[in-house]
């Protein structure tokens, strides 16, 4: 036999010893478990599980040992919150669409500012200065060639909400037109 059969044959062994051990402690737990099942008053039956789990041997005087268990009964678990129902595909469009018929307007988060001022930026971009001091510019994936004229310079007004699919959308109110737009400041 040489040395790799030699330290196999060792494992081995010992490997079964360690599987022989455990099934013989699980043995003995459920013993012990099912023994302290066999307590009919609820003192014996923990003090029992509390000397089972120290590794000691139940005896009658145990019950003579303080516990530190409150046998007061504790109050249920009660959720703080309900569980959510899973969502089906396209339910919350059906929602906005019975609220804005419901209340004949849609809350699409849309904000109302007023336009401090206007200008073309480089490839023919409208850029929008707000009187909160934001500035929002038209992006380049948008088409539309918008020139403010000068009647419109002092009491323009913009609509601003999240478009549906990205980005955000600009309504000048007074021309009625809407643009795509994205915030630089």
């Amino acid at each position: 036999m040489n040395s790799n059969e030699t330290l196999s044959l060792i494992a081995l062994v010992t490997l079964s010893t360690v599987v022989v051990s455990l099934e013989s402690h699980a043995q003995t737990t459920e013993q012990k478990i099912a023994l302290c099942r066999t307590e009919m008053d609820l003192t014996k039956r923990i003090t029992c599980l509390e000397a089972m789990l120290r590794g000691e041997t139940y005896t009658s005087s145990h019950l003579n040992q303080p516990t530190s268990i409150n046998l007061q009964p504790t109050p249920p678990i009660v959720a703080s919150s309900p569980v959510a129902e899973p969502i089906e595909l396209g339910q919350e469009q059906v929602a906005n669409r019975e609220n804005a018929n419901r209340f004949g307007k849609r809350d699409d988060g849309r904000q109302s500012f007023t336009v401090l001022t206007t200008r073309q930026v480089p490839i023919r971009k409208l850029e929008v200065t707000l009187a909160n001091g934001q500035v929002w510019r038209q992006i380049r994936g948008d088409t539309s060639n918008i020139r403010v004229s000068e009647r419109y310079k002092d009491s323009l007004t913009v609509d601003i909400w999240q478009a549906s699919i990205s980005g955000y959308r600009m309504r000048l109110n007074e021309m009625r037109k809407t643009i795509r737009v994205e915030r630089i400041r």
